[in-house]
């Protein structure tokens, strides 16, 4: 084993200063990308709810045995939703002109997503899907 000389022990500390440096600069990195990756994930989610609600609206208007409503609409995104909260979650959907078969049903939904943390600068971010279809029941 060679004994540590001087010049050894400056590039021991230098690899240790660099360290120190570089690993903030990495957590701040990652810690954004899952930030960035739960958006994705959130509005994909809520692009899925929304199609499929406006579905099961366009399959129920008012001449059909069980009419949809806002909150029959709500309560199917809520049992096909996973892992986002329903609390922060808003649900409106608007017929055009009713709720009769060759109108239109549009559904939204809005998601209120808090980040893992303040990386990108903001406190909630929010999210939002619409998805428009015509009654055919």
């Amino acid at each position: 084993m060679k004994p540590a000389t001087k010049g050894n022990r400056r590039q021991r500390g230098a690899a240790l200063v660099e360290f120190a440096v570089s690993i903030p600069v990495f957590f701040i990195m990652t810690i954004g990308l899952i930030d960035v990756g739960r958006a994705v994930w959130t509005h994909t989610s809520l692009g899925y709810v929304s199609r499929g609600a406006v579905r099961f609206a366009s399959v129920r208007s008012n001449e059909s045995g069980n009419p949809a409503n806002v909150a029959a609409i709500e309560d199917w995104i809520v049992a096909q939703n996973t892992g986002l909260d329903p609390q922060r979650m808003t649900v409106t959907a608007q017929w055009d002109p009713a709720n009769t078969p060759g109108s239109n049903v549009q559904v939204d939904v809005a998601y209120s997503l808090r980040p893992v943390s303040s990386v990108l600068g903001v406190a909630n971010l929010d999210l939002s899907s619409s998805a428009r279809l015509t009654i055919s029941f």
